[in-house]
């Protein structure tokens, strides 16, 4: 059955494939890291991205996590929503979550004043689940690429166990949270702005 086709509506042209100077290949890359900064902070954009970046992260004001492992992205959620009678419902992002687990345990000693904090693993996050309606995210991955992401996102987390592959040997402890957005942090309208690695940022 033919449908309308709003022709006023839609470009004269669409985008093709280059015709010549077209490179292809594979993109292999791994999700490695969350960065957390507080809803207020306005990040840096444009030339100089990377060195306005690194000072962020040396006064403190962006913060990382721990090298995550497990990552898993849910494929994205959509509400339905029918336009008219004549075509089938218009299909509208709404949420994506991410599961991870920090492996992770931080011993901290030797600071001065002496404190020993042996669980301060627990303390980093403690301090992202009482403040995640007001933090902001940046994923990093291996190579260094980060992507920004400029939405609210819930996190709730647990401290779980792996079982050994030999019997009667030590569990290992992990932490495992699941980190819902109200859109896509990987949106193709939203590819890496910057490499911290090149940026000089150290972790």
């Amino acid at each position: 059955m033919a449908t309308a086709c709003f022709t006023n509506c839609i470009p004269e042209n669409l985008i093709g494939l280059p015709v010549a100077n077209c490179a292809t290949d594979l993109r292999r890359t791994t999700p490695s890291r969350l960065f957390m900064y507080n809803c207020d902070v306005t990040l840096p954009t444009g030339p100089g991205i990377g060195a306005a970046m690194a000072a962020l992260f040396e006064d403190g004001t962006i913060v990382s996590s721990m090298p995550l492992s497990n990552v898993v992205f849910e494929d994205p959620t959509y509400e339905e929503i029918l336009l008219n009678d004549c075509q089938p419902p218009e299909q509208l992002l709404q949420t994506r979550a991410m599961t991870f687990e920090d492996r992770y345990a931080i011993d901290v000693t030797g600071q001065s004043p002496f404190v020993e904090n042996r669980f301060f693993d627990y303390e980093f996050w403690v301090d992202k689940l009482a403040n995640q309606q007001n933090i902001r995210f940046m994923l990093a991955y291996c190579n260094g690429d980060v992507r920004e992401i400029d939405f609210v996102g819930t996190l709730r987390g647990f401290v779980n166990y792996i079982k050994p592959q030999q019997a009667g040997a030590p569990s290992t402890e992990t932490k495992q949270f699941r980190l819902l957005f109200n859109g896509d942090p990987l949106a193709m309208t939203n590819p890496p702005v910057f490499n911290y690695i090149d940026a000089g940022i150290i972790l």
